[in-house]
């Protein structure tokens, strides 16, 4: 609350100080323009500075369509200059300015700069979420790197980052928010959200959540998919770096407001359980904790047993209410400050809220059982509350920039499953789970670029902290069944003599914290050998020394309670109430009753600490005028522990690893619009806290527990240390840029891995399926990407008409295939494709975009192919997740100078989720022939009306 406060403070001032400049805004003159390329294409994200003035250097930034505009200029004569990287600097002398007159109008051409033969002092406020920026940011990068920019967000109406990054070839997205490059699951993916570490929401993974952040809040995002010495080594799939909202180019105010309705969900019943007051902002106020006064451990026998028991809510009841629209609204001010002694400062501030609501129907076959066919129907409904704020402040002196970057998010989700069984032999079921949970992500960094006025020699660092809270108090889950034929048909619920946490009115709560302490920096050296004439080149050279140092801590309490009763007459008619009845409080807490108990474990708790520092040197060195390589290595030292108990004796491994990892990128120029490059890199996957821990947690959904690897099984009699996986990376990469905003890419990769780490699936009559960890032999995955983005102008002079320069087509696929193979699992499957890689991956778009009147369109596709959800046995075959269809319609209208209306349909094809098992073992997944399905649901087709007010001043 402080931080936001503070964060409201300092945009009142701003609010205040802008409407002081506005009020000197018409005095002295004006210039303004249109900046392109020679083929006229116009160039957004081109700085414009005139020669200082009584009020300090002044200037402007030209925005997407290649517009700037410079005011408040004193009378006189000036030189004006044009920069931008990948051009030419252009000067313009005796630029004469006059108060009072029309706006001197300065329209300017750009040649492109192939090779840098000079450095230009400059400060690099450069619009960084432009698609040219974009675009030049992925040609004249040393790595291999895919960019989605700001302005191509917004032209989709993606709402959070998860539904932006599936649109960058080689990526998709599972479980709705978890990154897949490549083909390769969560684990195999780190995140950096400016500069710094990411930190992890999820308990059971290493692994950020994409939805947490809302699209309107991203400035850039970047895919970089071969190593570098400067980037962390733990990613084998892609390293990705998320940047919020950063320098304003100028003062704007953008404010939004969306509902959306959901068929099958929206006027339909949606049911629900009771909750906090609090609950409408996303977390919990205590309503669902553990009740104060209760004892640390739970007794059945003990003194207080039976007020303890009484003390609980009685909320099992299943509520019901008609889903309304869902609800979106964010706000985002900025607005820079010019300076005395041309210093600008900028500051960025929004909030964004979201309440959505869905109801699935689910129907599971074969869920938990090997011998047995099983039928299950789900109706799972679920609403997510979301608050998010950012706080970015910049400040720009001389060559200097210092950034102060912050961004919270809070997250209340909360779900009711209803599920029935229809079985041809044996008992029928109902069964329920009630849960909420709560998350909370704070991330801060404060940055610093630093550069010398030839812009030669750069200093940068970042020094971040992240903290994350999850907290899922009372889950709750009970099961009612009854015999097909018997004297007694009535629905009897499954609650013992002793805690049964999963069928027996079961009451769950964990809580876990996570720490990230991080700080790097990076000393960049650029020297020239040679000079610009005719008779001689001038070569550059990048040296590039850095370090890395990150500490993460993470603290996770979990504590298993839940009903019981004695067997008797009593609990026979006590356990035919039904849920909303049976745990009311005439029903607990007296003899005979129900009694809270507890069956907490040692390893229902654990503490984990992990310490990395690295050091890092890469060299970039020409070879002649077309070739660059780019070399170097990256040593890493890393210390993992892990603090826990496996039945009563602890454990506590700890691990010591170093690296040295080298990379090498070299890149080919055919000439300034082809090049080609290849890549090596050695990387890592270090196992995550939770792949050590012991802890078991039982799974609703999928009816299987999940261990550590520490926990005793059948492939580890006494648990095991999980090795770091080693993986060696191979790029090849053909790129083509024929204008400012086109590209075409195509390329190969290949990759191997020696131990990768691997969730593999137990399976025995008596216990059903359960998950733990090991690491595999060895494993490749390989592909072919392909990634373009035309204009499709040059159609206007084949059919004579200016029609087709609005329209922008983009589309991207993936081919990629992979094996793993495994020996140390019992009955396990030994070759299979890596868990969750698609064979191939398509994203395709058609945007829209015509500034005279106002019109903006965007019509996006995507589709995976069949891939493996679950590694099987010999016994159980593997499970697999057919490809599903998206195709989503966003329209924008501008219908006043600052208002736009927007609407979108999302999965307008509404294909159906659907996992199948490979029942005939032809290492398929199939929608027909004999693979039977598992599982499947539709989301809904989703329908938006949204209305923007977009302000911009100075």
């Amino acid at each position: 609350m402080k931080s936001i406060f503070q964060a409201l403070v300092l945009t009142l001032f701003s609010l205040v100080t802008t409407q002081t400049f506005s009020q000197n805004a018409n005095l002295g003159g004006t210039i303004n323009g249109t900046i392109t390329d020679a083929s006229g294409e116009l160039l957004g994200g081109i700085v414009v500075f005139i020669d200082s003035t009584s009020k300090g250097q002044k200037g402007a930034m030209s925005d997407f369509d290649g517009h700037y505009e410079i005011k408040d200029i004193p009378e006189g004569t000036y030189h004006v200059r044009f920069s931008g990287i990948g051009y030419h600097t252009q000067l313009i002398a005796g630029v004469t300015v006059k108060s009072g007159q029309k706006p001197l109008l300065l329209n300017v051409v750009l040649e492109t700069s192939f090779v840098m033969d000079s450095v230009v002092e400059i400060r690099d406020i450069r619009a960084s979420n432009s698609i040219s920026f974009a675009v030049d940011s992925m040609h004249h990068e040393d790595k291999a790197v895919n960019v989605m920019s700001g302005a191509q967000i917004a032209k989709s109406q993606d709402r959070d980052a998860a539904e932006v990054v599936k649109r960058i070839p080689g990526v998709t997205i599972i479980e709705n928010r978890f990154i897949m490059v490549r083909g390769l699951n969560e684990r195999y993916n780190n995140v950096w959200l400016n500069d710094a570490g990411a930190p992890s929401m999820e308990t059971d993974k290493r692994a950020f959540s994409f939805d947490m952040i809302p699209s309107g809040m991203v400035d850039r995002i970047l895919v970089y998919k071969t190593p570098s010495p400067e980037l962390p080594a733990d990613f084998a799939g892609g390293m990705v770096k998320i940047y919020t909202k950063s320098f304003p180019e100028k003062t704007y105010l953008s404010v939004n407001y969306q509902t959306s309705f959901r068929s099958g969900t929206t006027g339909k019943t949606f049911y629900y359980t009771p909750g906090s007051s609090t609950d409408k902002f996303g977390f919990d106020n205590g309503y669902r904790s553990v009740p104060a006064g209760t004892p640390e451990y739970f007794n059945r026998n003990g003194a207080t047993t039976i007020s303890d028991t009484k003390s609980f809510h009685n909320d099992w009841a299943i509520l019901d209410k008609n889903a309304l629209p869902d609800q979106r609204f964010s706000f985002m001010y900025a607005v820079p400050f010019h300076l005395k002694n041309g210093m600008l400062m900028g500051n960025t501030f929004g909030v964004s809220y979201s309440n959505v609501l869905t109801n699935y129907s689910i129907r599971r076959q074969d869920w938990d059982s090997i011998t047995q066919l099983q039928d299950y129907a789900d109706l799972q409904t679920t609403q997510t509350i979301r608050t998010n704020a950012i706080e970015n402040f910049s400040w720009i002196f001389g060559t200097n920039r210092l950034e102060f970057k912050n961004l919270i998010n809070q997250q209340g989700r909360s779900w009711v499953t209803q599920r029935e069984s229809n079985f041809l032999l044996g008992p029928n079921e109902k069964a329920y789970s009630e849960g909420y949970e709560s998350r909370l992500i704070y991330s801060s960094q404060l940055c610093g670029d630093h550069k010398s006025k030839t812009g030669r020699t750069q200093y940068t660092w970042a020094g971040g902290f992240g903290y994350t809270e999850r907290d899922a108090p009372d889950l709750r889950r009970i099961k009612y069944t009854k015999q097909r034929i018997a004297p007694d048909s009535m629905y009897s619920a499954q609650v013992a003599n002793s805690v049964d946490p999963i069928n027996g009115g079961g009451r769950f709560y964990a809580w876990q914290n996570e720490r990230v302490f991080s700080f790097n920096q990076n000393f960049r050296h650029t020297f020239f050998i040679g000079h610009s004439d005719s008779t001689h080149t001038k070569y550059r050279f990048d040296i590039n020394v850095g370090t890395y140092t990150e500490y993460k801590s993470r603290q996770f309490i979990a504590r298993v309670l839940g009903y019981t009763i004695a067997p008797g007459q009593l609990a026979f008619d006590l356990k035919r109430l039904p849920i909303d009845q049976i745990f009311s409080e005439e029903h607990v807490g007296t003899p005979g009753a129900f009694f809270m108990d507890e069956i907490t474990s040692k390893s229902d708790k654990y503490q984990a600490q992990n310490l990395q520092m690295a050091g890092y040197v890469s060299v970039g060195l020409p070879i002649g005028k077309k070739i660059k390589i780019v070399g170097g290595t990256r040593y890493e030292y890393n210390e993992q522990a892990l603090q826990s108990y496996v039945n009563q004796d602890s454990v506590n491994p700890k691990v010591v690893t170093r690296f040295i990892l080298p990379s090498v990128n070299a890149t080919y120029n055919f000439n300034e619009k082809a090049l080609v490059r290849l890549a090596y890199g050695k990387t890592l996957n270090r196992p995550e806290f939770r792949e050590w821990s012991p802890f078991y947690f039982y799974d609703f959904d999928f009816s299987a527990g999940t261990y550590g690897s520490l926990y005793p099984t059948l492939i580890a009699q006494n648990g095991q240390i999980l090795k770091v996986a080693q993986v060696d990376n191979y790029d090849c990469r053909f790129e083509f840029y024929p204008g400012q905003a086109d590209y075409v890419q195509i390329g190969y990769f290949y990759k191997a891995f020696r131990d990768p780490i691997q969730q593999v699936v137990l399976v025995s009559q008596s216990d059903g399926k359960s998950f733990t960890y090991t690491n595999a032999d060895y494993a490749f995955t390989n592909g072919i990407e392909f990634d373009m983005r035309k204009n499709l102008a040059f159609l206007d002079t084949a059919f004579n008409t200016k029609a087709f320069g609005n329209f922008n087509l983009v589309a991207n696929f993936s081919i990629i295939q992979s094996k793993l193979y495994i020996s140390q699992v019992v009955n396990q499957a030994t070759s299979n494709p890596l868990q969750g890689q698609s064979p191939y991956v398509v994203n395709g778009g058609v945007y829209y975009q015509n500034d005279s009147i106002g019109f903006q369109a965007s019509l996006l596709y995507n589709v995976f192919g069949p891939r493996l959800f679950l590694v099987g046995t010999t016994d159980y075959p593997n499970i697999g997740e057919l490809p599903k269809q998206s195709l989503d319609l966003s329209l924008s209208q501008k219908v006043w100078k600052s208002f736009s209306l927007t609407f979108s349909i999302q999965d307008i094809l509404n294909q159906s989720v659907r996992l199948v098992q490979d029942t005939n073992r032809n290492g398929k997944f199939e929608s027909k022939g004999d693979d039977l399905e598992i599982s499947s649901f539709k989301k809904g087709r989703y329908f938006s009306f949204g209305i923007k007010l977009n302000l911009t001043g100075e």
